[in-house]
């Protein structure tokens, strides 16, 4: 005879329906703090704040990111568990998505990121120091009033034409390519910037971190921040720099005048010189490559090992592709400047996540992070999502064996070229607003 028990109330139904898929991983117990700390008063509405954060993210990794498809699954769960489904109208989801506090996204988002790159396998470090990638990419969104304010679009593209672009500058760590840290702003104007924005996310480096970067970050600046954090850094190096009578093994950066952004006093703190190594990658049949690095102690890291690290810098391309291509989040959808933050930092949330279980299935499978497809990884994620079930500790262990089962990033001296087979329908390009081209659409169907 089985034991009498009490009939399971609408909320634990609820909260049985939010245990599952991306609620599961953001409420884990390591990140419920931050949670907690940043989650705004509330009553009981169809959306509270947590279950909206969790679709948002889910919706970010479906291949149809609509909102009415993130409803429709929420109608589809609620119907399996019994419960009143929502309605089909997406302006509930869409306001409880406007409610979402951005500061709790952005600080769930570095939390996870950051969890993921300090709990990195020793074996995946570098010489047992943590290595983190510097670069920049560029974003475009709807072309709305709002968004040309905070965003404008290039000066090159007409008026009513051209999109607004913002530029993301972000950390990524290298063992495990979670994203720890990141900044938006306009893709031009002052104090916007790649330079001024490494300074701002030199806060999330610590002492005897590594930062990796192209040429653009190789400045006497970057060399003293870094100096002053007790990092080191690698960088391809100025091409003022790597002239003939200057290609010897150590150089001296003159204190350049002092710039707008220093105050006399610390401009006055900072060193007259600085020296530093350079190492000079020679390889048949290419031109030679010239890196610039605070290891100036050659028997500590020879120049094959600098070099090596520094090749190793494409990944931070292929985290920014995995990040737009992957997860959409190149052209971003909403349509105001706050929307377009938050939208931002869940597509970075929902990236670490999927960082945090490659991360998983690398420790359970004894491989690299980097050796794990990204997409492959999306794909067993969103799938298992959308079945809302819970998984045992058996089934999450075949789940993490699955998410390492395709082998990646195996493929030594591959050369493809950068064009495409398939050509494209030909299609007249927008040379004027679409508001004045409805007038004479003749023009453009031919």
């Amino acid at each position: 005879m089985q034991p009498t028990c009490e009939l399971p109330s609408e909320q634990h139904l609820r909260a049985r329906l939010d245990s599952v898929g991306v609620f599961n991983l953001i409420t884990d117990d390591r990140f419920l703090a931050t949670i907690e700390a940043q989650l705004p008063a509330h009553r009981e509405r169809t959306y509270p704040p947590t279950e909206t954060l969790a679709m948002f993210v889910a919706q970010v990794l479906n291949d149809d990111s609509s909102c009415q498809r993130a409803v429709n699954d929420r109608i589809i769960r609620c119907l399996n568990h019994g419960l009143r489904p929502p309605g089909t109208s997406t302006a509930a989801y869409c306001e409880a998505r406007a409610r979402l506090p951005v500061v709790l996204v952005e600080t769930l988002f570095k939390a996870v990121g950051q969890q993921v790159s300090d709990n990195a396998s020793p074996e995946w470090l570098w010489r047992g120091r943590s290595v983190y990638f510097i670069d920049g990419t560029g974003l475009s969104m709807p072309d709305t009033p709002d968004n040309q304010r905070e965003f404008p679009q290039p000066s090159s593209q007409k008026k009513g034409v051209g999109f607004p672009e913002a530029r993301m500058v972000a950390l990524s760590c290298a063992a495990t390519g979670a994203i720890i840290d990141a900044l938006i702003a306009p893709a031009k104007g002052k104090t916007t910037g790649e330079l001024s924005q490494m300074r701002t996310l030199a806060r999330s480096l610590t002492q005897g971190d590594v930062l990796v970067g192209d040429a653009i970050y190789e400045t006497y600046w970057t060399f003293v921040m870094l100096q002053n954090i007790g990092c080191d850094g690698v960088f391809e190096i100025n091409g003022s720099r790597s002239r003939p009578e200057k290609r010897r093994a150590y150089l001296t950066l003159n204190r350049p005048v002092r710039p707008e952004w220093m105050d006399a006093e610390t401009y006055e703190s900072c060193p007259r010189k600085i020296r530093v190594r350079q190492v000079i990658s020679r390889r048949r049949g290419y031109q030679d490559t010239f890196y610039i690095t605070s290891f100036t102690d050659q028997r500590e890291v020879s120049a094959k090992g600098i070099v090596a690290l520094y090749l190793r810098r494409w990944n931070v391309e292929t985290d920014f592709r995995s990040l737009k291509c992957a997860l959409d989040a190149g052209i971003l959808s909403c349509l105001s400047a706050e929307m377009i933050r938050k939208e931002l930092w869940v597509h970075l949330l929902a990236y670490n996540l999927t960082r945090l279980l490659m991360s998983e299935a690398a420790t359970l499978t004894h491989r690299e992070p980097r050796s794990i497809s990204f997409r492959h990884t999306v794909q067993l994620w969103s799938a298992w999502s959308q079945c809302g079930q819970q998984l045992d500790a058996q089934g999450w262990t075949y789940l993490l064996r699955a998410v390492a089962g395709p082998r990646v990033a195996n493929r030594p001296g591959r050369r493809e070229p950068r064009a495409i087979k398939r050509r494209p329908k030909s299609r007249k390009l927008l040379d004027i607003p679409r508001s004045a081209a409805r007038t004479c659409c003749h023009m453009y169907e031919q």
